[in-house]
């Protein structure tokens, strides 16, 4: 993400703490929380790896160029992917407070459209992050991609708020996994005004239950959440993008703490509060996984290529689901299950391996 220009900082630092006692530490956390917000967005880490997921081949590497090379065009019909995957947490937001600097209260924008408002409204997530994590009514304000770093949809990104447990976490995670793979190949009976609470998986209805406002439905709606502006499978394709980034961040070491010698099996999920945007971001490395993207199964890439084939042939989510003729083995469901053993789903939220969590130096 590219910083906002020096005297836009100032301008938001400025708006935000006017008036407040002890201006100066109030000064000192926006500029932290503005500093850690943007820092290295810019790496296209989950568009290169949702790409190599549909042509893993080496014959295909070409395919894939256009993630670092501006001048060349992404494949047909690759869009909706790639927007979901980039952003599986930012659909396009309505500000409902217009005394944010570059946010206009109930006018749809989005990153694109105003990075400054973006800015700002992750910032001031931030900051408010330990109140959201007790104060359901508090984080309902607050768009999905607040409440997936800060909140209770950070199991979007394999993590989860303090205080939960790894089963609960899990549970969220595989229902997320349910609806966006049933979306992305069309085994559903959804459509873009379907509400997440009407969705019948149990996790998202008690989910979406406890954060829907009167008069904030479509918050939850699945148009809005997967971008259906522009057409019903562009939804579908921006859901099944979404699918590959949550699963892609289960495989990142400042996401979830996976078993070394076994990585199949998770020993706990990480939370974002404590974290440092800086450090976090670096460790969301592609090279491991491109190299061996054809022969290790535990694998972002390779998991990532089973389920584009399992979407191509229609696989069953879960087998109870279908006629006994129609079963195949294994179910999306058994199948991802592998990857997401637990060690103890008893076990409490992590805030972070050591190189996640901020030095001296940043505070």
């Amino acid at each position: 993400m590219t910083p906002p220009p020096h005297n836009s900082t100032e301008r938001i630092i400025d708006t935000h703490t006017k008036g407040k006692k002890n201006l100066q530490a109030h000064r000192a956390l926006w500029k932290r929380a503005i500093d850690d917000v943007i820092s290295n967005k810019e790496k296209p880490v989950h568009e290169l790896l949702t790409c190599l997921s549909f042509y893993p081949g080496e014959d295909e590497a070409e395919k894939c160029s256009f993630i670092n090379d501006k001048k060349k065009k992404a494949p047909q019909g690759f869009g909706g992917f790639l927007r979901g995957s980039r952003w599986n947490d930012d659909p396009s937001f309505i500000p409902e407070d217009s005394a944010m600097l570059f946010c206009k209260a109930g006018i749809r924008t989005h990153y694109v459209r105003s990075p400054g408002c973006w800015i700002v409204m992750m910032a001031r997530g931030k900051l408010a992050a330990d109140d959201l994590q007790n104060d359901l009514e508090q984080e309902s304000r607050y768009p999905l991609l607040v409440q997936s770093h800060f909140g209770s949809f950070q199991f979007l990104h394999a993590m989860a708020p303090d205080g939960q447990t790894a089963e609960q976490t899990l549970a969220r995670i595989l229902g997320w996994a349910e609806l966006t793979y049933k979306l992305g190949a069309s085994l559903d009976k959804f459509d873009s005004q379907t509400r997440l609470n009407e969705t019948g998986i149990p996790s998202l209805v008690e989910l979406a239950n406890s954060l829907t406002r009167p008069g904030h439905e479509h918050k939850y709606q699945l148009g809005y959440m997967f971008d259906a502006s522009r057409a019903e499978q562009r939804m579908r394709d921006v859901a099944f993008g979404s699918l590959l980034h949550m699963i892609q961040d289960s495989f990142a070491p400042c996401h979830t703490q996976r078993k070394a010698e076994d990585p199949r099996k998770i020993v706990a999920f990480y939370s974002y509060l404590q974290q440092s945007g800086n450090h976090h971001s670096k460790t969301d490395l592609t090279q491991q996984w491109d190299a061996s993207r054809l022969t290790n199964k535990v694998n972002p890439i390779y998991i990532g290529h089973q389920l584009v084939l399992f979407k191509h042939n229609k696989t069953p989510w879960d087998n109870a689901e279908v006629p006994v003729e129609d079963r195949k083995t294994p179910d999306v469901k058994t199948y991802l299950s592998e990857y997401f053993q637990l060690e103890d789903p008893k076990a409490l939220t992590k805030p972070g391996a050591d190189f996640c969590m901020p030095k001296h130096s940043d505070l």
